[in-house]
């Protein structure tokens, strides 16, 4: 099972019932992997769990999403592939790619479907908080411009 290591202690947690936190859908096929995003986001944000690119993509079209963080390596359907079905459905919508087997040739693949990021696995909390909180800083600013 993998886990998030913690450098240092999470920020502070935004007030409950702040009805602007935006929503992030994590989308990774190991259960402790979506588990760990899950408590480290959820005190900042709306968090949304997924185990594969087909249920992923049944939740971005249920609700709005504002941040992905998507697996790279996931049976059935690929990450590279449930990124280019994600652009299909909402091109304004900020990816990161998690991974812990990223090849040049993904990382070509994704930043070339417009992934905001790639982060490797074992992930460090305070990276993937600020790689987040950018990447809502960034759909915010997309929403924004018409």
């Amino acid at each position: 099972m993998s886990e998030i290591r913690t450098a240092k202690p999470a920020a502070p947690p935004i007030k409950p019932g702040t009805e602007a936190r935006s929503l992030v859908l994590v989308v990774d096929d190991e259960e402790g992997v979506r588990e760990s995003l899950r408590l480290l986001l959820e005190p900042h944000f709306r968090v949304r769990t997924e185990a594969s690119g087909e249920a992923a993509l049944r939740a971005l079209r249920e609700e709005s999403v504002d941040v992905v963080l998507l697996d790279l390596t996931m049976p059935d359907m690929s990450g590279v592939d449930t990124l280019a079905k994600i652009r299909e459905l909402d091109e304004a919508v900020e990816v990161v790619i998690v991974t812990g087997y990223g090849s040049y040739q993904s990382s070509v693949d994704t930043l070339r479907l417009r992934a905001f990021d790639y982060v490797n696995k074992p992930l460090e909390s305070e990276r993937v908080l600020a790689i987040v909180r950018r990447a809502e800083e960034s759909r915010r600013q997309r929403r924004e411009t018409p």
